[in-house]
């Protein structure tokens, strides 16, 4: 695992293999005190698919040709905000293959917490088995 410098903005990158996850991070200037209390609420994940290609063709007769080329399969981000104790939501934004960004993911969770541990997840999921 490749950890690269945080950016000004407070977010650094970490490289695994093709995928990339982006993570905020607290630089020198902002300190935890200065940061708005929702924003502990709110968790930031994404994935960022790459592929690759390499191509060498030598004909019989006549100049050879090599093509490469990396293009962008897949970027996920999913935003998941805490609104309360018991409410919880969380979209998944995705792009593949040269289509318009569209929402893959959308769920709200409402939970009773200790005293009642039962919860309900309803939106735009997929079930975790079959």
């Amino acid at each position: 695992m490749k950890t690269i410098r945080p950016l000004k903005r407070g977010i650094t990158y970490i490289i695994i293999g093709c995928m990339m996850l982006i993570m905020p991070t607290l630089t020198n200037s902002v300190r935890a005190t200065e940061l708005p209390e929702w924003l502990d609420r709110i968790t930031l994940s994404g994935t960022i698919e790459l592929e690759a290609g390499y191509e060498s063709t030598s004909p019989a007769e006549g100049d050879g040709e090599d093509t490469s080329g990396l293009t962008l399969a897949t970027a996920e981000l999913g935003v998941e905000a805490a609104v309360t104790d018991n409410v919880s939501g969380f979209v998944l934004f995705a792009y593949e293959d040269d289509e318009d960004v569209y929402v893959d993911e959308a769920t709200i969770t409402l939970s009773g917490g200790e005293s009642m541990p039962v919860y309900v997840t309803g939106g735009k999921l997929y079930v975790p088995f079959g």
